[in-house]
């Protein structure tokens, strides 16, 4: 025997839970909802991990099964799987059978896709909150999880006033909290342009830093004034190693050198060729060879 007349022809259970179909002769045993052939067949596609399909007049119900879908029904199924539908999104189509439980391919798709989401994905339940057949197993309250009252009564058609005014209400929450995050930006910006020891490109009499704008002429200056320094540098270390190292013919032996070049050449004796040698050094600072022979006409 199937379910007892009292819970089949229980107002909230006369239209299918799903779809709205009048005199539903289906059930799922152990969602505890009464559905239509139709959609009886999606629920079965499911699985039965899921939702186990049972006929209200063929098959043999189970003491257990009886309780569950008299302590579930349809309006607290809804109220829990239907507790934030957003608008336009709950099905509402014509799924009279043509021929078994065969429907146009894309009613049927349509019918597909919201079955599933409400129960296999579960879009549209509360946060939070277990399915009534696992809180009927612990013998908590069904009416807790958003209230009976949130999605109203009568089975399909209960669940999308109460579905709209929730979506409502977290639309006007989450303006009012996107609304609350503006106006802390705005104030966090404007304490810290306010607050003392704070300026960008003026500076601050009171100790407070200073942004600078990088194209002043205060930084052009600057980096005038650096280049012209580092340039300074640079010639004063040159400066320096030509007074370390000096000449070549500095050194008593490059001035011999030098005397004997300009004596080879020259046919002067040593000490012309030395002094000779001493003008030509700071000149050229190399060997006195080769500027000797450019202007004696000799080989170096």
């Amino acid at each position: 025997p199937g379910p007892p007349p009292e819970v089949t022809r229980h107002p909230d259970n006369r239209v299918c839970a799903d779809c709205g179909e009048r005199d539903p002769r289906w059930a799922s045993v152990n969602l505890g909802v009464f559905i239509c052939e139709t959609c009886a067949g999606v629920h079965r596609d499911l699985g039965t991990h899921i939702t186990k399909v049972k006929s209200t007049k063929l098959d043999e119900w189970k003491p257990e099964m009886i309780a569950t879908a008299k302590a579930i029904g349809n309006r607290r199924s809804n109220a829990f799987y239907e507790y934030n539908v957003p608008e336009g999104v709950k099905y509402i189509g014509n799924v009279k059978s043509a021929g078994g439980d065969k429907i146009e391919e894309k009613e049927a798709k349509k019918l597909r896709t919201w079955i599933k989401a409400k129960y296999d994905e579960k879009r549209f339940a509360p946060p939070g909150v277990d399915e009534p057949s696992k809180r009927l197993a612990r013998g908590e309250s069904l009416d807790d999880a958003g209230g009976s009252s949130a999605t109203g009564g009568g089975g399909a058609g209960g669940g999308q006033g109460g579905g709209a005014e929730n979506g409502q209400g977290r639309r006007e929450k989450r303006e009012k909290s996107e609304k609350r995050s503006r106006d802390r930006s705005r104030k966090s910006r404007k304490d810290r342009t306010e607050s003392p020891g704070f300026s960008i490109g003026g500076g601050d009499a009171a100790g407070g830093f200073e942004v600078a704008d990088k194209s002043s002429p205060a930084t052009e200056e600057g980096a005038k004034a650096r280049k012209h320094k580092k340039r300074d540098r640079s010639r004063k270390r040159s400066a320096a190693n030509s007074e370390t190292q000096g000449s070549p013919l500095d050194s008593p032996e490059g001035q011999q050198w030098g005397a004997d070049v300009f004596a080879g050449h020259w046919g002067a004796d040593a000490a012309a060729g030395a002094a000779g040698a001493a003008v030509v050094a700071p000149h050229t600072g190399v060997a006195g060879a080769g500027p000797v022979a450019g202007h004696s006409g000799h080989d170096a």
